[in-house]
């Protein structure tokens, strides 16, 4: 599939997986249901084994609707799905940011994703927000008319509206991760009962 034929949404979770410095894996798509969550065979019109291709991701799950993409990638990194494998949601019921605050996740209105990630140091941690929040800032500009700012130390703003946010959870073994959770929140259309939110 041509860059040219994308849909916007499949081109921004591209352009955001793209800034993540991901790379092609083999693996196939999933169809699963698990605590009230509903797979879904396709997002924005792509079939999960073509979206799968084009991302380079080992493992795809894509739903229409989860709790939360968070908690999916932790289930998945608990069960040995290997590095780089994604979560792709049209809706969230639970999407969460810094300090347990919701985030509105209507269907048809954003990209709600998240990425398991296996390999991390330690020390990395601390700044990894801040860094993959610059990195889909410059894979988002592209589709923005303006400049998109960073407000410390996981938010994406564009014209002083909130677009975007990243939130990274780890889960240890010892004094290590064993896996961490990157998850991305991008508001693709404003939603009705977020008033500060862009799109």
């Amino acid at each position: 599939m041509s860059a040219d034929s994308r849909s916007p949404a499949v081109s921004a979770v591209s352009a955001a997986h793209e800034g993540e410095g991901a790379h092609p894996g083999e693996g196939s798509s999933h169809a699963e249901q698990v605590d009230g969550d509903l797979s879904a065979p396709s997002f924005d019109g792509v079939p999960a084994a073509d979206l799968r291709a084009l991302l380079g991701v080992p493992s795809l799950h894509l739903y229409s609707v989860v709790g939360s993409t968070l908690d999916v990638a932790h289930r998945i990194g608990a069960s040995g799905e290997p590095e780089g494998s994604l979560v792709l949601a049209d809706r969230q019921l639970r999407g969460r940011g810094r300090s347990g605050r919701q985030w509105t996740s209507p269907a048809g209105t954003g990209l709600w994703l998240t990425l398991l990630r296996r390999r991390a140091s330690v020390e990395s941690i601390g700044v990894l927000t801040v860094r993959l929040g610059l990195a889909a800032a410059r894979a988002l500009e592209r589709f923005a008319d303006e400049p998109i700012r960073s407000k410390w130390p996981n938010d994406l703003y564009l014209g002083g509206r909130k677009l975007a946010g990243v939130l990274v959870e780890a889960r240890w073994r010892g004094p290590s991760p064993e896996w961490m959770a990157i998850g991305v929140g991008v508001n693709v259309a404003a939603p009705t009962d977020a008033p500060g939110a862009a799109a």
